[in-house]
C-alpha cells in the first residue's frame, strides 16, 4: 500500500491516494449514486489493515500538517472517548439499517 505524491502545485488542498497491489479482500469501495449526484463514497479497510493504511496516508503529510492532525485526533479523544468498542453515529446508523 502506497500513497500517490501530488504533482498538482495545490498539495495543501489534496491527498492523493494510491494503494498498490491490493491482495482481494484488503479494501472495498462503494460510490452510492443518485440522480447523477453522488451521495457518499465509503472506503473499508480491513481492521487489521487500518494502522498501515493511515501510516501510508500520513507519509504524503507534512510534519505541520501530521503535527496538526495528530493534535486534532487528541483533542477528539479527549472529548469523550471512553475507549469502548462502541461505533460511531453513522456506523451505528449502518448497523441498524441491515
Amino acid at each position: 500500500m502506497s500513497t500517490l505524491e501530488s504533482t498538482d502545485p495545490t498539495t495543501d488542498e489534496w491527498v492523493d491516494i494510491r494503494m498498490t497491489d491490493p491482495e482481494e479482500g484488503e479494501w472495498e469501495l462503494d460510490a452510492v449514486v443518485v440522480d447523477g449526484r453522488t451521495e457518499h463514497v465509503e472506503l473499508r479497510v480491513r481492521e487489521d489493515l487500518v494502522a498501515a493504511f493511515v501510516e501510508c496516508l500520513a507519509d504524503d503529510l507534512s510534519r505541520s500538517q501530521r503535527a496538526a492532525l495528530l493534535d486534532r485526533l487528541s483533542e477528539d479523544a479527549d472529548d469523550g472517548a471512553d475507549g469502548d468498542d462502541t461505533p460511531v453515529a453513522s456506523d451505528a446508523a449502518d448497523a441498524t439499517e441491515n
